[in-house]
């Protein structure tokens, strides 16, 4: 059975909006125990498990529980997946 994953570039994504919103980026990473490197390639997959403890980590960090919902609304899409661009492509 496949094991549900997440993409990196999303996950990223994520990390760098949080830092913006003053949580700690490396201690994110430390506590959903994934490297900065796994996230270097856009197309590669994490672990949903842990992009959730990168969300639940970075609400607590910012002190806003809105902040997985900032994220959607406040970031481009094509600046995360080429999926992205492939859709804002498209007429």
């Amino acid at each position: 059975m496949k094991r549900a994953s997440v993409a990196a570039g999303l996950a990223q994504g994520f990390v760098d909006f949080a830092a913006s919103c003053n949580a700690d980026r490396d201690r994110l990473l430390a506590d959903a125990g994934v490297t900065g490197d796994r996230l270097v390639d856009q197309d590669a997959r994490i672990p949903v498990a842990a992009y959730k403890r990168l969300v639940r980590g970075a609400k607590v960090q910012a002190a806003d529980p809105a902040l997985p919902l900032r994220f959607a609304t406040q970031t481009r899409f094509e600046t995360i997946s080429i999926f992205g661009l492939i859709v804002h492509s498209c007429a």
